[in-house]
């Protein structure tokens, strides 16, 4: 999450950017499942909260996880423990499940992500939104798909290779 959250670019008109951690969240969550997923996100939020350069752009600290994006990575644990729980609890686990259990994750990031942002920047909830998750759902759609795919496969493989419960 460390690593993708480097691949940011900011936007003119909110302050939130526009980073892979969401992938990674979602591709600790389903190949991890929601103790090891969980606890990743966790040690990623501890690390940025001692001053670690490890969110967008290479911020740390509480002034991040108290502003206008920190609802965005307060949500990292709960979505990764949501993903990986629906992707435990499948026996035969689908592309098409584990799309839908990311469709869930990214409700949950997107939420807390706006009712912080709200809160924060003194925002209206549709400016919020309008500002905090509209202008990022195709890019978000994109990582989505591509972290269902590449969780899917690295899953199949793994339990394969009975790597996996």
């Amino acid at each position: 999450t460390a690593v993708c959250a480097q691949v940011s670019f900011k936007t003119p008109f909110t302050p939130v950017p526009v980073t892979l951690q969401t992938f990674a969240v979602f591709m600790s969550a389903v190949i991890l499942g929601s103790t090891y997923g969980t606890l990743s996100q966790v040690i990623y939020i501890f690390l940025g909260l001692t001053g670690l350069p490890v969110f967008a752009n290479a911020a740390s600290g509480l002034s991040v996880l108290l502003g206008p994006t920190g609802g965005y990575l307060w949500s990292f644990p709960i979505a990764a423990f949501l993903v990986g729980i629906g992707a435990e609890r499948k026996k035969r686990l689908s592309r098409l499940d584990v799309l839908g259990l990311l469709i869930i994750g990214v409700s949950v990031c997107y939420t807390l992500g706006t009712l912080q942002l709200a809160l924060v920047a003194d925002l209206s909830l549709g400016k919020a939104l309008t500002g905090g998750v509209l202008p990022f759902l195709p890019f978000e759609l994109l990582k989505i798909a591509a972290a269902a795919y590449l969780g899917y496969e690295v899953r199949r493989v793994l339990a394969k290779a009975k790597m996996l419960n």
